[in-house]
């Protein structure tokens, strides 16, 4: 496989931002985000005071993006679909693809839904169903505007994706 960059090329510094919560909970954690743009050298699941220990996994949870909330543009699904749910975590932001939670209105999906596989959530006055199980890659520039996003909802979306990735 050809890598999207030129892996052995020159380190530069640079300065980036991130959202002071997560940056609090990676020190909790002990987990080391000054590595998280190198994937050749994975320093992002060091611990932070270099010794013995066990890492957790929650570096996911520190690099997911901000939950964006992308209108549908697909005329054909709106009425149902209004929105997607960008998932993917920003790191992954050189892809052309962005992985997609589509995000139905309530009605369209019926009385029972698995709240933990599909939570519902509320989202410019209506209750959404996120439908984890249709998650799926979208070309980039397929999708809308961004609306907002549902980064208050993040451990119910985790914990929907983990059940579907894992079965726990």
């Amino acid at each position: 496989m050809n890598p999207l960059y030129a892996q052995n090329a020159a380190k530069r510094p640079v300065n980036f931002t991130l959202n002071s919560d997560l940056v609090r909970l990676g020190k909790e954690l002990g987990i080391n985000l000054s590595g998280v743009g190198e994937p050749g050298r994975d320093r992002s699941l060091q611990p932070a005071d270099r010794g013995g220990g066990c890492v957790q996994r929650w570096v996911e949870i520190l690099l997911m993006g901000a939950f964006a909330v992308h209108r549908n543009l697909d005329a054909r699904t709106q009425g149902d679909l209004p929105f997607l749910l960008d998932v993917q975590s920003e790191v992954l932001a050189i892809l052309g693809t962005r992985v997609v939670v589509p995000l139905y209105r309530r009605a369209a999906v019926g009385p029972q839904v698995m709240t933990r596989l599909t939570p519902v959530l509320p989202f410019q006055g209506q209750d959404l169903v996120a439908m984890v199980p249709e998650l799926a890659g979208v070309p980039r520039h397929r999708l809308g505007p961004a609306a907002g996003d549902l980064a208050g909802a993040s451990t119910d979306l985790l914990q929907a994706l983990e059940l579907l990735l894992t079965g726990f």
